[in-house]
């Protein structure tokens, strides 16, 4: 394998591991779905031992470990290095409720080989910030707080933006204000500064993860919209080092485990494709999720802007984001 980056599709990740290599390395990018499978753990640290065997640091996308925020890479760090607990991990590292089935086996991996766990992601407060004012708003940030985002975010035209959009556009979930009015196309333009602020920051800390370890591979967790076909972190990563070497394992949910398919548009979407078992529901039908609301309003309070352009009103709220 050549020098490189690996990136793994999923859903909710933010945090690498990084681990010594031989002469050859590959950095890899993977989604999240591919770890929630019913026998999760077991194909997560097969294939984890197949990349071990040469090396690599671990990445990823969010606010848990994975799903790391820059902000929290002490956090991770300790429990690595098993100076706290998972509990401490949990609460202090921010980690998503599907933290258990979703990234556990992963931290544990990196403490079973010694690996050192890269907090890849933005904060998410300042995501939000992003995604309330526009880019331009990080000029208000602590010099500290500043360095827990990209120092470059990339708000051009293109592929991705036209993939957002359209997202945004066939989502209710999603969607703000009239389609169509100035104020819309406003808001849609600050949530992709928002979405861009996330690919741009992983995709600055696994460059650095491979400048800071030279000979490493890097296998980098996100979200799967921020790196199926090639685009979001993965384009950016290109943009900062276009040499480097990069798969994306892309991860396809198949409709009967019995008779795997999926269509032939996937295979645009990664190097290699993963067939996985279909995510279980969250909620059957009529089932009282009042608590789960209460949650994600306690957690959309978190991420909540604490700084405003001057002479600005109002708080504003967390920013519409792709998976």
């Amino acid at each position: 394998m050549l020098p490189g980056a690996m990136l793994t599709a999923c859903a909710c990740l933010s945090s690498c591991a990084l681990q010594p290599a031989s002469p050859e390395g590959r950095a890899a990018a993977g989604r999240d779905t591919a770890l929630r499978q019913v026998d999760g753990r077991y194909h997560l640290e097969r294939s984890f031992q197949d990349f071990y065997d040469t090396a690599f640091v671990l990445t990823g996308d969010g606010k848990a470990a994975p799903h790391v925020a820059r902000d929290v890479q002490g956090i991770v760090d300790d429990y690595v290095a098993r100076r706290i607990g998972e509990t401490t991990l949990i609460d202090k590292g921010r980690a998503w409720n599907n933290y258990a089935a979703a990234y556990r086996p992963l931290l544990l991996f990196a403490r079973e080989h010694e690996l050192p766990v890269v907090a890849a992601e933005a904060p998410g407060w300042a995501i939000s910030c992003v995604g309330q004012w526009g880019p331009a708003i990080l000029d208000r940030f602590t010099p500290l707080e500043r360095t827990w985002v990209a120092e470059d975010v990339h708000v051009e035209p293109g592929a991705y933006q036209d993939k957002f959009m359209d997202f945004m556009g066939n989502s209710e979930a999603h969607g703000s204000g009239k389609a169509g009015t100035p104020e819309s196309a406003a808001k849609a333009q600050r949530s992709f500064a928002a979405q861009v602020a996330r690919d741009d920051t992983m995709a600055e800390s696994i460059e650095r993860a491979l400048q800071q370890h030279p000979g490493y591979k890097v296998l980098h967790l996100t979200g799967s919209f921020h790196s199926e076909a090639f685009l979001g972190t993965v384009e950016r990563l290109r943009m900062l080092d276009p040499k480097l070497k990069v798969a994306v394992i892309e991860p396809v949910e198949v409709e009967d485990p019995r008779l795997p398919a999926f269509g032939a548009d996937s295979l645009k979407n990664g190097t290699v494709l993963q067939l996985v078992y279909p995510i279980p529901d969250s909620f059957a039908e009529g089932e009282d999720t009042s608590a789960s609301m209460k949650t994600m309003a306690n957690v959309h309070h978190m991420t909540r802007c604490k700084y405003s352009p001057p002479g600005a009103q109002g708080a504003g709220h967390p920013p519409a984001r792709a998976p």
